[in-house]
This record gives C-alpha cells, sequence and structure tokens, in this order.
C-alpha cells in the first residue's frame, strides 16, 4: 500500500513538473536504469533512477521525457531546477547515491528496449522489489 501510495504522489508530483517552463530546469542529471511498474498500478509508470548526492529532494524537482516507438523508449537527460525558497517542498529521502522520478509513456513499457538519449546506451530494467521499492535487478534487455 505505501509503495502505490509514493508511486501516486511521484506521478501527480511530476505530472506538475512537467507543467513548469523549461528555463526553470537548468541541471542536466544522466539516467542510470529504470524500474519497471508493479503489477497492480498502472503500467505506463516507470520510475527513472539517477545520480544524486544530496540527502533529498523536492517530488516535483526534476522533468523526465521519453521519445517513444514500438521497439524502444528513450530517456532524455533528467532536468533539474533549484527549488525556491517561496516553494512549499514535499521531501523525498535518499540513499545519498541516487534518486529516482517518474515517466508516464504513451503506452505500457512491455518488451520495449529503454536506452538513453545522451550516448544511445541501453538502461537496465529493473524490477520492483515486493513491498521494498525499485532496487531488484533484471539485467538488460536485448
Amino acid at each position: 500500500m505505501r509503495i502505490v501510495l509514493l508511486v501516486a504522489v511521484m506521478a501527480v508530483a511530476s505530472w506538475l513538473a512537467q507543467h513548469k517552463t523549461i528555463e526553470a530546469y537548468s541541471t542536466p542529471i544522466t539516467p542510470l536504469y529504470v524500474v519497471a511498474p508493479e503489477k497492480s498500478v498502472d503500467q505506463r509508470i516507470i520510475t527513472v533512477v539517477f545520480p544524486w548526492r544530496e540527502s533529498g529532494y523536492c517530488t516535483s524537482q526534476f522533468r523526465i521525457t521519453a521519445t517513444e516507438s514500438p521497439t524502444r523508449v528513450v530517456v532524455d537527460q533528467v532536468m533539474a531546477r533549484t527549488i525556491g525558497t517561496d516553494e512549499i517542498c514535499a521531501g523525498v529521502g535518499t540513499d545519498g547515491v541516487t534518486a529516482g522520478d517518474t515517466l508516464q509513456p504513451q503506452a505500457p513499457l512491455g518488451d520495449r528496449i529503454v536506452t538513453r538519449a545522451q550516448g544511445c546506451k541501453q538502461l537496465e530494467v529493473r524490477q520492483p522489489a515486493a513491498g521494498l521499492g525499485p532496487t531488484t535487478p533484471t539485467g538488460s534487455r536485448s
């Protein structure tokens, strides 16, 4: 239940972030891997994980976009923005190494290959660990 609620909060925050102006986002971050959705949630919501050395972040701090085809999802650089002092921040803790935010493709991920736009490197698609969040690797798809 906690994971479903967290995914829902992240999805709303990502939607809000997508509607901020692109000028507000100035720091590009290269994605590391993606986490497939749990079977019980919307199959069009995936989590993109990227390096993040800070102790936390705001749920509307990142903008993640992608280009899709029937066989591939190409994830662009994650764009980060500085949160203003006048903004309310629903803070999310991190491990001090990575952070993740949601991306909602037009279609479920299915068997499509996921790559990052910068360098065209194929990204690993991980399955979420039951009740523990997105941590179980499944290996890269070919």
